[in-house]
């Protein structure tokens, strides 16, 4: 019976989440999955040319939405093909996904771009199993922060903002799991692989096909009915 586990590495800038992708996918094609992973969405979004204000010319809500719509059609596509394979163990790794999109823009502003899409947050949620939460260097060890990404922005200080939004913008649950700069990067990698391995060993005793499940007596919007709605013309409402 197939089963797709679904995790989420997250985190402020140069915490370590590239890395820890690469070494992930490794470890779980050694342990047979199947493996997908859905790539960093901001990046492919600034090299496209669509850089924010003040760097470059885009509004920030404009390219926030550029953002949120691009990572809802990667993981709707990646998790349609994680259904459709033939394997039986699947793994889909997400490079942050869409409530990361709360650490630059308001409350206000993310509610509004959901409910034109007829998502929740709670829905959101049901999508992963677990979201890794990476903390920046630039919280806790300023000294070795280092930008790294040629796509990154952010300096020393802004950095430590982005931090303290990213863990803030998903919500305190047990899905969550936070890993600090307390020790070097194989422990803080030695520590997420422990976090995973205590979840696939419940995931794999379980009897039942993992899926989305929906609250008791709350409809959601079907993935079609989402995409239907992305290639539709929206009004965006600026603040």
């Amino acid at each position: 019976m197939k089963k797709i586990l679904n995790l989420v590495i997250t985190g402020g800038p140069c915490g370590g989440k590239t890395t820890s992708l690469q070494i992930l996918k490794e470890y779980f094609e050694q342990k047979g999955f199947k493996v997908f992973t859905v790539e960093e969405t901001a990046t492919s979004v600034i090299r496209s040319g669509a850089i924010p204000k003040p760097d470059g010319s885009v509004s920030l809500e404009v390219f926030q939405w550029m953002i949120l719509i691009e990572q809802l059609s990667k993981e709707i596509a990646i998790r349609k093909a994680a259904m459709d394979c033939d394997e039986e163990k699947v793994v889909i790794l997400y490079d942050r996904a869409v409530l990361d999109n709360r650490a630059y823009i308001s409350h206000t502003i993310f509610q509004k771009m959901i409910d034109q899409l007829g998502i929740t947050e709670k829905q959101i949620m049901s999508w992963y199993d677990l979201i890794l939460h990476m903390v920046s260097p630039a919280y806790d060890k300023p000294d070795v922060y280092n930008k790294g990404n040629v796509a990154r922005m952010e300096n020393v200080e802004r950095a430590k903002q982005v931090e303290a939004d990213t863990i803030q913008a998903w919500p305190e649950c047990e899905k969550k799991h936070v890993f600090y700069n307390d020790c070097d990067f194989p422990e803080k990698l030695r520590r997420m692989i422990e976090v995973i391995d205590e979840e696939i060993a419940k995931w794999e005793n379980t009897q039942e096909t993992i899926q989305i499940q929906e609250t008791e007596g709350e409809k959601h919007p079907t993935d079609t009915e989402i995409i239907y709605t992305m290639i539709h013309p929206l009004q965006f409402v600026k603040h």
